[in-house]
């Protein structure tokens, strides 16, 4: 098994439980999440499942983008491992099985 060491500061920890706990807060059920404190471990094992699911879906041609009704674009998540995808090419949530557009 693959194994890794990572010297994360401090601060940057204390930064993503801040905002975690933000975004826990103002889901509409706070009760049910409440605060929470995760360890670097964990925070990095979150990581991991994202990259992977981003990587499933880039290889099944979707753009993994960000996105809402206040602007007038779309923001594509890239890296330098990951290319961003044409939005030409983009396949939606709506779309059917077999590639054409369907209707919302």
């Amino acid at each position: 098994m693959a194994e890794v060491h990572l010297n994360i500061p401090d601060q940057y920890v204390r930064d993503v439980q801040e905002t975690l706990n933000d975004i826990w807060m103002s889901s509409g059920r706070p009760e049910k999440y409440g605060r929470r404190e995760l360890t670097p471990n964990q925070i990095f094992g979150e990581a991991l499942a994202v990259y992977q699911w981003v990587l499933d879906q880039t290889k099944a041609n979707r753009a993994v983008v960000s996105t809402s009704d206040f602007i007038s674009s779309d923001t594509q998540l890239k890296t330098r491992s990951i290319p961003a995808i044409d939005p030409a090419e983009w396949k939606r949530l709506d779309d059917t099985p077999d590639g054409t557009p369907g209707q919302r």
